[in-house]
């Protein structure tokens, strides 16, 4: 979105956490043009989170001081907010800011949770950040409908738009010729609160899953790994690999049959969108985002829910019908070409400069 935006002569700036190493995107940007400025969390943040209680909100922490300068200094004409949860800190302040100094804001989520209901003392702030947006985008239709039973509020300002993805749509990766082991792909970040795979290890441990021809390859890194690593040895799962950071999505479904992903919360996950369009199908569980996308039984397998019962019943499904799986993955192919647009960074562009025009 971001460079589109600037290959169209708009001047972006971005304010962005810091890491040791900024992401590739971060990177792309800055050389693109864009004016970035790294935001560097505080590790003294409970003390500051107490020095604000006790102050009674007089107390405003460095780095929100530094941010709210920088809001200032480059007063943009529009602020677009990306929300890694539906109400984290950083949306709730950005937000606030631009509302204190008048300037025009859109909201984009890329998940939610019902583990995320607003307290009692949140559900205002919540609501209010979301009602006073001039968009809120959502990256699907179930989060938007969690997100307004999470606030008690329609959000006739609310969208559905799409993320960019990281194969090419023409992507048409071919059929592993190997048939045997059906090899399954887990693509996600090594978080299991949010991605599942303890659900998945525990359920690969069952006798059944044991003697069969399956295996499975973790493909994503994070800082719960070396607990799933452990927690995969402890459990003697000898069909379960950690192929870490995998740069070349296409190249990793060429030898991957389907996607597993038993994930307990999602926005509308680029894992089951990549694979799809790689002609993969996929078993996930039934959460806001992913039913969206596949059809239980024609393009994939749902689980009911992020357990053990659920998630075997779903894999036992595809095992049994592992000679269909190619064919299921064709329909998956051409199912999702019909819901997502070629470019939707640039589809995104487009809306911001429609509505804020």
């Amino acid at each position: 979105m971001a460079r589109w935006l600037l290959e169209g002569g708009h001047e972006i700036h971005a304010n962005v956490r810091f890491w040791p190493e900024p992401a590739r995107q971060v990177t792309e940007l800055i050389a693109a043009g864009a004016q970035v400025t790294f935001r560097r969390l505080d590790r003294r943040k409970k003390l500051q989170s107490l020095l604000h209680r006790l102050g009674g909100g007089g107390y405003v922490p460095p780095v929100h001081l530094a941010s709210r300068r920088w809001l200032e200094r480059v007063h943009p004409k529009v602020v677009v907010i990306s929300q890694g949860a539906n109400f984290d800190e950083w949306s709730l302040f950005f937000s606030e800011e631009c509302r204190r100094m008048d300037i025009p804001y859109a909201l984009i989520t890329q998940a939610n949770s019902l583990l995320w209901m607003p307290s009692d003392e949140l559900v205002e702030p919540v609501a209010r950040m979301f009602v006073q947006a001039r968009r809120a985008y959502f990256v699907s239709e179930g989060n938007r409908l969690l997100l307004e039973k999470q606030i008690g509020r329609s959000l006739p300002n609310a969208e559905v738009v799409f993320n960019p993805f990281n194969v090419s749509f023409d992507a048409r990766p071919p059929w592993p010729e190997e048939h045997s082991p059906l090899r399954l792909g887990c693509v996600a970040r090594m978080e299991p609160s949010a991605k599942g795979q303890d659900v998945l290890f525990e359920t690969l441990a069952l006798p059944k899953w044991r003697t069969r021809d399956v295996c499975v390859t973790l493909a994503g890194t994070g800082p719960w790994e070396k607990g799933l690593r452990r927690y995969a040895n402890w459990l003697e799962l000898t069909s379960v690999y950690f192929a870490g950071f995998v740069s070349d999505i296409e190249a990793f479904w060429r030898s991957h049959h389907a996607l597993v992903l038993p994930s307990r919360h999602e926005g509308l996950p680029l894992a089951l969108v990549e694979a799809m369009l790689c002609g993969r199908p996929a078993i996930v569980t039934d959460i806001p985002g992913n039913t969206e996308l596949l059809t239980d039984g024609i393009t994939g397998f749902i689980a009911r829910a992020p357990d053990v019962v659920s998630l075997d019943e779903a894999l036992e499904r595809a095992y049994q019908c592992r000679d269909e799986l190619p064919r299921m993955g064709a329909r998956a192919a051409e199912a999702i070409r019909q819901r997502i647009p070629r470019d939707p960074a640039r589809v995104m562009a487009d809306k911001l400069l429609e509505v804020f025009s």
